[in-house]
């Protein structure tokens, strides 16, 4: 895998592929390296306590063929075999999209372009990011998608439904408001038929890796 140590082998990797199939195979590239490659290839890279990231650039959507039916939860189920819940209830895997979403064609060379709905059902499951790929700058795609990310590894998951007005959060003692831009917000998440309640940092109010973070509140069924 690549590393600032031989990032200029990217290039090399990327004209390796040109004269492959024209048809768009992500997730069962996707499913190659989660399956077998990592752990032959690359042992070590995939590590039990960190989140899985997968970020699909594509003009049309999927025509993968070896596994599953990409029209089912076939390649979902996977993913999550494959990267199951921490043990305190965070999603271990995400997939993000920068492709087709909506009917529209960017293509100044008429080529051919499909919405990407199959990738688009792993985000869906993901909660990842959806972002159009008919942009002059994909710089701000790419900033959502980091914003998510940092999101999903700093979000803290919350025991039971909290009374969202008891709810006090504080970063290393220092009392933080609730604000989507610069503090929290809480956020809930339907996983396998069971409500997650999460407690997810913003802006500024993003812990650093050694602050302690400390959320008070009571339970929403108290009496």
């Amino acid at each position: 895998f690549l590393t600032s140590a031989n990032i200029n082998l990217l290039a090399d990797r990327i004209l390796a592929g040109e004269s492959g199939s024209d048809n768009e195979r992500g997730l069962d590239s996707l499913r190659f390296i989660t399956n077998s490659y990592a752990p032959q290839m690359a042992p070590g890279f995939i590590r039990s306590d960190a989140l899985f990231v997968a970020i699909v650039l594509a003009d049309e959507n999927d025509k993968s063929s070896e596994f599953g039916n990409p029209d089912s939860n076939d390649f979902v189920n996977h993913m999550n075999q494959f990267k199951p819940n921490f043990e305190n209830g965070t999603r271990a895997w995400v997939l993000n999209y920068i492709g087709t979403i909506r009917n529209e064609n960017c293509d100044n060379l008429g080529g051919f372009i499909e919405i990407g709905t199959r990738y688009m059902r792993l985000v869906d499951a993901s909660n990842g990011i959806k972002e159009s790929i008919c942009v002059a700058d994909l710089a701000n795609a790419v900033s959502n998608i980091r914003v998510r990310i940092v999101e999903m590894i700093t979000a803290y998951p919350l025991k039971s439904r909290p009374d969202k007005n008891s709810i006090r959060v504080t970063l290393s003692g220092v009392v933080i408001l609730e604000d989507a831009v610069n503090g929290w917000t809480l956020e809930s998440e339907d996983q396998n038929g069971v409500v997650k309640y999460f407690i997810k940092f913003h802006g500024t109010s993003v812990p650093a890796a050694d602050q302690k973070i400390t959320v008070d509140y009571t339970p929403a069924s108290a009496s």
